[in-house]
Parts: C-alpha cells; sequence; structure tokens
C-alpha cells in the first residue's frame, strides 16, 4: 500500500500508471514504410518500428508488407507470445491478412532462410480473415 493511500486507491493509481507505461512504450516505435527499412535496414538497425500493412506465412517464417502484394520484410516471430503466433497461424497462412507489427530492425533468419534484415518482432495485432 502506498503509504497514507486506502488500499482501493493505490490499486487505481497503480492501474492507471501501467495503463500509461503502456502508451508510452507504443511511442517508442517509429511507423515506418517496408521500402524504407530495406533500403536503409543498416542504419536502422537496432530500432523501433512499427508497420501496419499485410502479413503473410508460407511455411514457417511470416513476412510483412504495406500492400497485399508488395516489397516484404521477413519477421522473427520466436519473441511472440503463443497467442499472437497462433493468430498469425491461423489467419494469415498462405494468405494475406492485416496487420500491424512492433518489432526492431535486425538479421532474422529461419529454416529454408539465409540471414538478411528483418523484424523481430516485439508483438503483433492481427485481423481475421
Amino acid at each position: 500500500m502506498m503509504r497514507g493511500l486506502p488500499l482501493p486507491l493505490t490499486i487505481a493509481i497503480t492501474i492507471i500508471v501501467l495503463a500509461f507505461a503502456g502508451l508510452a512504450s507504443a511511442a517508442d516505435y517509429q511507423k515506418m514504410e517496408v521500402v524504407d527499412i530495406k533500403l536503409d535496414a543498416r542504419s536502422l538497425e537496432g530500432k523501433k518500428v512499427e508497420i501496419s500493412g499485410f502479413m503473410a506465412q508460407v511455411m514457417t517464417i511470416p513476412a510483412i508488407s504495406n500492400t497485399a502484394y508488395g516489397v516484404s520484410i521477413y519477421v522473427d516471430p520466436t519473441s511472440l507470445s503463443r497467442e499472437e503466433r497462433r493468430a498469425i497461424m491461423v489467419n494469415c497462412t498462405n494468405t494475406n491478412c492485416r496487420a500491424r507489427l512492433r518489432g526492431v530492425v535486425k538479421m532474422v533468419s529461419g529454416p529454408g532462410l539465409s540471414p538478411q534484415w528483418g523484424i523481430v518482432a516485439d508483438s503483433v495485432e492481427v485481423s481475421p480473415r
């Protein structure tokens, strides 16, 4: 309990602080187009980016692009929650789904994929088909 405050008020203050902490972390991500990430990947390495567009998963490797069949970049989903990975598998396998991805620009690789610039995902929101 915060010094001198009743427990319900302490809980309410804690919830508000945590909510604002989540909003602040979303502001840490720079909204970008996939083509700009591909062109400037070396200088963006380690930067937090946000991409809104279309995601597709072919085999085990998701990719995201700003348009349904535009330039895409691979996504490393290993740090996503089980629910987020499941949403990609259910909604985006062998087809495009709408998605908002937040992550860090880094080299990524996977089964059958040689290392290349991509996004290590921190979070993803997928719209159902």
